[in-house]
């Protein structure tokens, strides 16, 4: 058993940026102005994330250590705050604007000389059987 993840990095011209906005910034907009959305932000201003260097320490240099819980809930804090909303998701799947899908309309309008793409695979062992 394990797991396997794909990145796909670009870098699209101005022209890209500009065609997405109809689509996206209303979306990002719309997601921004839930009720959640500013919960979140509130509670991200009064308690930010702690340097990078602090995490999972207790303060000891000891990597793991007595924080590590609190560390891992600020961590998780700041990907609740940067992950797209249901909004972005609708219109990056193309369920908001039926014309519209990043995968069709962006990915595929790139170079592959201007891309990186990433695959990750990792396997765990298989469960141990006795006879």
């Amino acid at each position: 058993m394990g797991f396997m993840s794909a990145w796909g990095i670009s870098s699209p011209t101005d022209q890209v940026i500009a065609d997405l906005s109809p689509y996206l910034v209303p979306a990002m907009s719309a997601d921004r102005a839930e009720p959640h959305a500013e919960r979140r932000w509130q509670a991200w201003q009064q308690s930010p994330l702690p340097d990078y260097r602090t995490w999972y320490s207790d303060g000891s240099g000891v990597r793991y250590g007595g924080s590590a819980r609190a560390d891992v809930a600020a961590v998780e804090s700041f990907r609740s705050l940067t992950a797209p909303g249901r909004h972005v998701d609708d219109a990056c799947a193309g369920r908001a604007h039926h014309s519209f899908s990043v995968l069709d309309d962006v990915w595929e309008g790139q170079s592959e000389d201007s891309m990186c793409i990433s695959v990750q695979s990792k396997d765990y062992a298989g469960t141990q059987r006795s006879a």
